[in-house]
């Protein structure tokens, strides 16, 4: 059987998420919508029958939406009366049938043409007897939030279709992301500092997922160590904690900032989303005294977003952006020296670079020059499953500072 990934604001990165996590052949594209063929690999790491749809979608940030392929036809055979038939296979207990129903790539002719689907297959399921909603949203595209609302997974029926060639494959939702718990963790945590910026949590797991090694698979992180060293208010290690990562280390230069690490943790287990048994070490240490400190440490993966820089407001001048590049590149370099003394062979970073956007022009922080010097080398996350190398940028409209998601393996 198939199975389906929708992904969300930044396909590429959830593309190279789902990579790390799922493994196995290049998925079918079709705009935001992965097609997983049967071996293409799994949530355990196994063939891609061995799906487990739950534990995928408590694993991946990148991904809203994920289910089955419940039809391959022709384009030409995506008919109302053919959506009808696979609702009236799949009956469910409510009397009222609702349906959701979003398309994915194709050209612009082929979407052109079933732009109308949704109104001929609520007709159809009338003429034939049915009390009938069709659920949609404000651009057409169902949200996950609206989907889990309508109870379209359980109650009813979120059709997703990717025009690819020329063929129609069909999938139906089977999980959706918890919108309200990703917004509990972003917005509910007590320390949360606007001026030094925050990680998104999405953002944040899946840069944990990013640092799996090549192995992939869901219960592989249970027992393995993570270090953020620039952890801020916690957000990786939150994130990792809730993965099943059971040695958190994090540092800060900042005390303030540890601080907020352990108030957001202690709030976590108030709440019941974390156990208290957690092996949680925070440290007041810059970066470059962090060394002497994980002697006893063994660290498996070290995922941070570092320093970004003083906040900008767009019009700085060329020599100050410069400064700030020179700053971050150098902070770097001491940041690299300490991973080499503490990291093994095959450990990996997984890291945010900075890129700055001005009316200048764009400024790329990049400390790979000193990659090779510290026994790193950068590592093509989407190999094999894109057709050409290329940057992950996590970016939101009208940022001044935006992300540059490199990954980077010891293999000295």
């Amino acid at each position: 059987m198939k199975h389906f990934l929708i992904f969300g604001t930044h396909p590429l990165l959830s593309l190279a998420e789902a990579k790390a996590v799922i493994g196995g052949r290049k998925p079918e594209l079709a705009g935001e919508m992965a097609i997983l063929s049967a071996g293409g690999g799994s949530a355990s790491g196994g063939d891609v029958d061995e799906w487990d749809g739950r534990a995928l979608n408590d694993r991946l940030g990148g991904t809203i939406k994920l289910g089955e392929v419940i039809a391959e036809i022709p384009s030409a055979e995506l008919t109302a009366e053919r959506l009808a038939d696979e609702i009236e296979a799949r009956p469910r207990e409510k009397k009222k049938i609702e349906f959701g129903l979003t398309m994915y790539g194709g050209s612009s002719a082929a979407r052109q043409k079933t732009k109308n689907l949704a109104i001929g297959l609520k007709r159809v399921l009338q003429e034939r007897g049915s009390s009938v909603r069709w659920v949609t949203g404000e651009k057409g595209d169902l949200t996950p939030a609206a989907v889990a609302k309508a109870h379209l997974i359980d109650e009813g029926y979120d059709f997703c279709v990717a025009l690819v060639d020329q063929k129609a494959i069909v999938g139906l939702t089977t999980n959706v992301q918890d919108a309200t718990a990703w917004s509990l963790r972003d917005y509910g945590r007590p320390f949360r500092d606007l001026k030094t910026g925050m990680l998104p949590p999405k953002l944040a797991r899946m840069m944990v997922n990013l640092a799996a090694p090549e192995t992939p698979s869901v219960p592989l992180v249970r027992g393995r160590s993570i270090l953020d060293p620039f952890c801020g208010g916690g957000t990786v290690l939150m994130e990792a904690a809730l993965m099943g990562y059971q040695s958190l280390v994090g540092s800060d230069a900042d005390a303030r900032q540890i601080a907020g690490c352990q108030q957001n943790f202690d709030w976590l287990v108030q709440k019941q989303i974390l156990p208290a048994s957690l092996d949680l070490t925070l440290l007041v240490q810059p970066v470059k005294t962090l060394g002497p400190h994980l002697i006893n440490k063994t660290i498996g993966a070290i995922v941070t977003e570092g320093y970004l820089g003083e906040p900008l407001r767009g019009h700085e001048p060329l020599n100050f952006l410069n400064k700030q590049k020179d700053k971050i590149e150098s902070l770097w370099k001491e940041a690299l020296f300490v991973f080499s003394t503490v990291q093994a062979k095959g450990g990996r970073v997984v890291c945010a670079w900075p890129v700055f956007v001005s009316p200048h022009g764009t400024l790329t922080v990049d400390p790979s020059q000193w990659l090779e010097d510290f026994g790193y080398k950068m590592v093509d996350p989407l190999a094999g499953w894109h057709e050409k190398s290329v940057t992950l940028t996590y970016a939101r409209p009208d940022q001044h500072v935006k992300r540059n998601i490199v990954v980077l393996e010891k293999v000295l």
